[in-house]
C-alpha cells in the first residue's frame, strides 16, 4: 500500500527545523572546540619544547664548563704525577752519590775512633796481613747496602705519597662549603707538593741511617778482628772496647752474647749530640780511659744503661737523678747574685756527661728499678748488683762479705758501692773505701776514704766494739736494737777494699766480729775466709760462686760495672748533693748564647713560656686539637731557636723510645702541630719547624715572651755605668712573668728553668742596688721581696733584706725574714747556711749593744 502524503501546514505558520542540520551544526561546534583545545595544547607543547630546548642548552654549557675544569685539574694532576716520577728517578740516580758521601764519613769515623783508642799500629799491621778479610768485609758492606738502602728509601717515601691527607677538620661534614668543594683540586695539588717536600726531606736522613747501620755491621767488626789478631804492645787498648765492636766469646762471657747494635733512636750519632739511653742502653763514641772491662761495651740489656766504661741499672740511675736535683737545690740556696746577662744554659754546666745521660735513662726507665716493696734496708741491705732474666738482681750485702775475683772485678765492686752511696742516706748505709778502688776525691757524708787497709782496720775495730756494746742489751740482735732505737742511726757499714798479701787474715777477723752488728765488706782481687767468692769471666758475667750459690742464683748473671772515670763524675754529683762546699762552674763550660729570631710583623702566633704555657693565634688561645707531645715539641724548639738535630729532640722528648721509634714520634707530633697551627692562622704554607742542613729550626713566625725577656737582658760583659742599663733591667724585670713552663714536668726543661730563675734574680738584685744607691730603701726592699718570690731559697737575697731592715732599725723584721727562710728550707729538709745564721746573730748583738 502506498504511503500517505504529509499533512499540509496551515497558512501563516514557520517551517519546522531540519534535524540533520541541527546535528551537523552541533558537530561543527564540537569540532571547533576540540580544534581550539588542540591549538592551545600545541601552543603549550611548543612553549614547553622551547623551555626544554633552552634548559638543555644551558645545562650543556654548564657541563662543558665543568668538564673543562675537570680536564684542567686532571692535566695538572698528571703533570704533578710526572713531576713525582721525575723526582723519584732523580733521587734514584743520585743514590750512588749520596751513598758514597755517606759511606766515606762513616768509614773515616770508624778509623778515627780506632786511632783515638790507640790501636792504629795494631790495625795497620793487621790490615796488611788480612787484605782478604778487608775485601770480604767491603763485599758484605756492598751487599748490605744493596739490600738495605732501597727498602729504607721505600719505607720513607711510601707513607708520604700514599697516606691520605684530610683537608677538613675532624668536626666538619664530608661535603664542606661550595668554596671548599671548588678548591679540592688545588688542595690536592698542594698536598702533593707537601708530600714531595717531606719525602725529599726524609730521603737524606734515611740514606745516612741505612749506610751507617751497614758500616757498623760490616766494617767495624773488621777493625775488631784485625786488632785482636795483631801483636800489639802490652797494655794496648783493644778494639773490642770501641763502640760497636764485636767482642770475642772469651771476653764477652761466652758465645751466647748477642750482636752489637746502636740503641739510640734512629741509630744516628752526632759528635755534638748524645744518643738517647734506651732499654738496651745508650752508647757514646770513644773508649773509656782506664776501663778494664771491654766486654761491657757489647752489653745489650733490657734494663742496663751502657756507656763507655759504664753498665749500670735504673736503680743507680735514679739515685744519680735524685742527687742531681738535690745538688742543684743546694747551689740555688748558696748562690750569690751576679751581673745580669743574656743567654741560656740548656745543659747543666756542673754535671758531667755520664750523670746527665744517667739522668735521662732514669726518666725513661724508672719503672724498671728494683724495689724492696717499701722495706727499709736495715738490717738487710739489698743492693741491685746486676741483671738476670730482664730484671735487676739484688744482692744482700748485710748477709755477709762478698769477694770478687777475675776480669773486671774492680769495676763490679765500684758499681756496687757507688749504688749503695747513691741510693741510701748516710744514716742507712755508709761506705769506707780503701786505696784507689774509688777514684780520688773528697769524702762526704756516707763516704770515708782510707789510704790502705791497715788504716781502715784500725779505724773500724773500735766501731765494731762500740756496736757490739750497744746491741748487747738486745742479746746481740741488731734488728731488735734498731726497732727499739728508731731515733738513733746505726747504719750498715760496707768496707770496699782490695786484698793484698798479708791482709786477708786481719780482714777476716774483723768481718767475723762485725757480721752481727752491721759491718760487711766488698773485697777485690782475693778470697777471704767467710766471704762468698764470685768469679767473673769478663763483661761482668759470673762464672761461678763458692762456697755455694745463694738465692737468687748468681751464676750466669751479669753484674753491673763502672770504670774509674765515670765513677768520679758520679761521686762528684753525690758529694755536691750532700755538702755545701762551694762549687764553681767548670772552666770548659762557657755561656750559652740565646739567638732571638726576628719574626715577621705582626707575628701570626704568640707564645707565653714564662709562667703558664699558652699558645695563641692572632690573640685567640689554641686549647683543643693539639696533642701533648706537639705542645712539648713546640716549647722545646722555642727554647732552641738556633736549632737542634733530630737526635737531640727525640732523646729529650722521647727518652723511653725504642730504637728507630723516636724519629717516627717526632714526625707524628710535628704533623699535628703543623695541621693545627695552619688551620689557626689560615696559612697553608706554615712549616712551624723547618729543616736547615742537618738541624731543625723554629720558623720565625712567633712572638715569644721568653725571647723578649732575653732581648731586654744586657749582653755578657755590659757596662753597669751605661745610663740605659737601669731601664733595660726594669724592662727585663717586667717581662719575667714567672718560672719557665710553670707546672709542666718535662725533664729537659729543668735546667733552663733554673737558669732563667737565676737570671731573673740577678736582674732584681741589681735593680734593688740601683734604687738603694738612689736613696729609695723602700723600693729596694720591694724589689728584693719580689726576688724572694722568684727564688724562695736564695739565701743571699734574704741576707740583703735582713741587712736593709737592720739599717732601718727594724730588727724584728730582720729576724722574721730569717724565720721565713728557715721555714722554707725546712720544707726541703735543709738548714740555713752558717753565714745566714751568723748574720742574724750579729744583727741581734749589734742591736743589743746599741
Amino acid at each position: 500500500m502506498a504511503a500517505a502524503p504529509p499533512p499540509s501546514r496551515p497558512p501563516g505558520s514557520e517551517r519546522a527545523p531540519d534535524p540533520a542540520a541541527q546535528v551537523l551544526s552541533w558537530l561543527r561546534g564540537q569540532f571547533d572546540e576540540v580544534n581550539a583545545q588542540l591549538r592551545a595544547l600545541s601552543e603549550r607543547v611548543a612553549r614547553q619544547e622551547e623551555a626544554v630546548t633552552g634548559a638543555a642548552g644551558t645545562q650543556t654549557a654548564e657541563l662543558n664548563v665543568t668538564l673543562a675544569e675537570l680536564e684542567g685539574c686532571a692535566a695538572q694532576l698528571r703533570n704533578e704525577a710526572a713531576t713525582l716520577r721525575d723526582t723519584r728517578v732523580a733521587l734514584m740516580e743520585s743514590l750512588p752519590t749520596l751513598v758514597a758521601q755517606a759511606v766515606g764519613p762513616a768509614i773515616e769515623a770508624t778509623i778515627e775512633r780506632s786511632l783515638a783508642a790507640g790501636v792504629a799500629p795494631t790495625i795497620e799491621g793487621a790490615i796488611g796481613r788480612t787484605v782478604g778479610d778487608l775485601r770480604l768485609a767491603l763485599s758484605e758492606l756492598g751487599a748490605a747496602l744493596t739490600e738495605a738502602v732501597p727498602a729504607a728509601v721505600f719505607d720513607a717515601l711510601a707513607p708520604a705519597f700514599a697516606e691520605p691527607r684530610a683537608t677538613a677538620q675532624p668536626d666538619e661534614g664530608p661535603g664542606g662549603t661550595e668554596e671548599e668543594q671548588q678548591s679540592e683540586g688545588s688542595d690536592l695539588v698542594t698536598q702533593l707538593h707537601q708530600a714531595q717536600d717531606e719525602a725529599a726531606e726524609w730521603f737524606s736522613i734515611v740514606i745516612d741511617e741505612a749506610v751507617r747501620q751497614a758500616v757498623d755491621r760490616h766494617l767495624t767488626p773488621l777493625v775488631a778482628r784485625t786488632s785482636s789478631t795483631a801483636a800489639g804492645p802490652p797494655g794496648a787498648v783493644r778494639a773490642e772496647s770501641l763502640p760497636g765492636a764485636a767482642p770475642s766469646a772469651e771476653d764477652a762471657g761466652g758465645p751466647e752474647d748477642p750482636a752489637v747494635v746502636d740503641p739510640s733512636p734512629g741509630g744516628r750519632g752526632n759528635g755534638s749530640e748524645v744518643g738517647v739511653p734506651s732499654a738496651r742502653g745508650p752508647r757514646a763514641a770513644g773508649a773509656a780511659d782506664g776501663h778494664d772491662d771491654p766486654g761491657a761495651q757489647s752489653w745489650e740489656s733490657a734494663v742496663a744503661c751502657v756507656l763507655p766504661g759504664v753498665a749500670v741499672g735504673p736503680t743507680l740511675a735514679l739515685g744519680v737523678h735524685a742527687a742531681l736535683g738535690r745538688a742543684r737545690l743546694r747551689r740555688r740556696r748558696r748562690r750569690r747574685a751576679g751581673a745580669p746577662s743574656a743567654g741560656l744554659f740548656r745543659h747543666d754546666p756542673f754535671a758531667g756527661e755520664v750523670p746527665r745521660r744517667l739522668e735521662r735513662f732514669a726518666v725513661a726507665r724508672r719503672e724498671l728499678a728494683f724495689s724492696t716493696d717499701g722495706e727499709r734496708p736495715g738490717p738487710r741491705l739489698l743492693v741491685p748488683a746486676g741483671e738476670q732474666e730482664g730484671q735487676e738482681l739484688p744482692i744482700d750485702l748485710s748477709s755477709g762479705p762478698l769477694a770478687l775475683v777475675g776480669t773486671g772485678a774492680a769495676d763490679v765492686a765500684r758499681a756496687l758501692v757507688t749504688t749503695v752511696l747513691a741510693c741510701w742516706d748516710p744514716d742507712v748505709a755508709r761506705v769506707v773505701a780503701v786505696g784507689d778502688l774509688l777514684p780520688t776525691g773528697p769524702s762526704f757524708p756516707g763516704l770515708e776514704r782510707m789510704d790502705d787497709l791497715a788504716v781502715a782496720l784500725e779505724h773500724l775495730e773500735p766501731e765494731v766494739d762500740r756496736r757490739r756494746a750497744l746491741v748487747a742489751e738486745t742479746g746481740g740482735d741488731l734488728g731488735r736494737w734498731r726497732s727499739r732505737h728508731a731515733d738513733q742511726a746505726l747504719p750498715q757499714l760496707v768496707l770496699a777494699t782490695p786484698v793484698l798479701p798479708g791482709t786477708a787474715g786481719p780482714l777476716a777477723t774483723l768481718l767475723e766480729e762485725g757480721a752481727q752488728v752491721g759491718v760487711t765488706a766488698v773485697v777485690v782481687g782475693g778470697k777471704v775466709e767467710g766471704a762468698t767468692a764470685v768469679a767473673l769471666q769478663g763483661g761482668g758475667r759470673v762464672r761461678s760462686v763458692s762456697p755455694e750459690d745463694p738465692a737468687p742464683a748468681l751464676t750466669g748473671a751479669r753484674l753491673f760495672t763502672l770504670a774509674p772515670a765515670p765513677a768520679a763524675e758520679i761521686l762528684e754529683v753525690l758529694g755536691a748533693a750532700r755538702t755545701d762546699e762551694e762549687v764553681t762552674v767548670p772552666a770548659a763550660a762557657t755561656e750559652e748564647p740565646f739567638p732571638v729570631l726576628a719574626a715577621a710583623e705582626p707575628p701570626p702566633l704568640q707564645v707565653q713560656l714564662l709562667g703558664i704555657y699558652r699558645i695563641e693565634a692572632d690573640g685567640k688561645e689554641i686549647r683543643s686539637g693539639l696533642r701533648a707531645k706537639a705542645r712539648e715539641l713546640l716549647a722545646f724548639y722555642l727554647l732552641h731557636p738556633e736549632g737542634t738535630s733530630l737526635d737531640a729532640a727525640t732523646e729529650a722528648l722521647w727518652p723511653e723510645a725504642d730504637p728507630g721509634r723516636g724519629s717516627e714520634w717526632f714526625w707524628t707530633a710535628l704533623g699535628n702541630l703543623r695541621s693545627l697551627l695552619r688551620t689557626a692562622t689560615g696559612t697553608k704554607e706554615l712549616k712551624v719547624i723547618e729543616r736547615d742542613g742537618d738541624r731543625y729550626r723554629i720558623e720565625p713566625v712567633f712572638d715569644v715572651d721568653l725571647w723578649r725577656f732575653q732581648q731586654a737582658l744586657p749582653p755578657p760583659g755590659a757596662s753597669t755605668g751605661d745610663p740605659e742599663w737601669a731601664a733595660a733591667l726594669q724592662a727585663a724585670a717586667d717581662l719575667y712573668g714567672g718560672e719557665l713552663l710553670t707546672g709542666v714536668d718535662w725533664p729537659w726543661a729543668e735546667v733552663p728553668r733554673e737558669d732563667l730563675r737565676r737570671r731573673a734574680v740577678d736582674v732584681l738584685v741589681s735593680l734593688a742596688a740601683i734604687r738603694l744607691v738612689a736613696g729609695d730603701a723602700r723600693a729596694a726592699l720591694d724589689t728584693l721581696s719580689r726576688a724572694v718570690e722568684v727564688d724562695p731559697v736564695a739565701e743571699q737575697v734574704y741576707r740583703r733584706i735582713m741587712r736593709l731592715h737592720a739599717r732601718q732599725a727594724r730588727l724584728d723584721e730582720a729576724e722574721a725574714t730569717f724565720r721565713r727562710l728557715k721555714a722554707r728550707l725546712d720544707e726541703l729538709h735543709l738548714e740555713p747556711t752558717a753565714e745566714s745564721a751568723q748574720l742574724v746573730k750579729e744583727l741581734s748583738l749589734s742591736s743589743a749593744s746599741s
